[in-house]
């Protein structure tokens, strides 16, 4: 997996991101249509 090191660093944080990500891209989703 290749990344900035601060991405490796703090994979863990990965989780948080993805859950605050990913409702995003659901609430962007329907305005990109």
């Amino acid at each position: 997996m290749s990344g900035p090191p601060f991405v490796l660093k703090h994979r863990a944080s990965n989780r948080t991101l993805q859950a605050a990500l990913v409702p995003s891209l659901v609430w962007l989703a329907p305005l990109t249509v």
